[in-house]
């Protein structure tokens, strides 16, 4: 990932010093983070999609010196590989004209939310929507 940031749907916010919610409040997508350190808050204003991951672990390390590099990346990874955060600098595929990205934005932001598989484009879920194909068999009367 080059230029992670938390999604939007996933508004995060402290909850206290050392712990944060992110993912809303539904069971299954929402999550509280704690880390005793106090640098989580630090991590997530700083994923915002305007550096890379190196950068964000050395932003974080610069407020909080303490933090060490490992478990900052580590940290910044969880987010990462927990759906959480996509790639802010992943191109708009080429299979989707303007038309159809104005179409499925809705589609793709309520999957941006629900689905927190880690995908390389905020619009593979719709895409695979895009490209699926089912067959409708007809029994008659019943």
């Amino acid at each position: 990932m080059r230029r992670p940031r938390i999604k939007p749907e996933h508004e995060p916010y402290p909850v206290s010093d050392t712990a944060v919610r992110i993912g809303g409040g539904v069971e299954g997508i929402a999550a509280e983070i704690t880390e005793p350190g106090g640098w989580l808050w630090s991590l997530i204003r700083a994923t915002d999609g305007t550096a890379s991951p190196d950068t964000i672990v050395r932003r974080v390390r610069r407020v909080h010196p303490g933090a060490h590099a490992a478990e900052v990346r580590a940290a910044l990874n969880a987010l990462i590989d927990g759906g959480y955060a996509e790639d802010a600098a992943a191109a708009v595929p080429a299979d989707l004209s303007a038309q159809e990205q104005e179409r499925y934005d809705r589609g793709m932001r309520w999957f941006r939310w629900a689905d927190l598989t880690p995908r390389a484009s905020r619009w593979d879920a719709q895409r695979r929507l895009k490209a699926a194909r089912a067959t409708l068999i007809g029994l008659g009367g019943t």
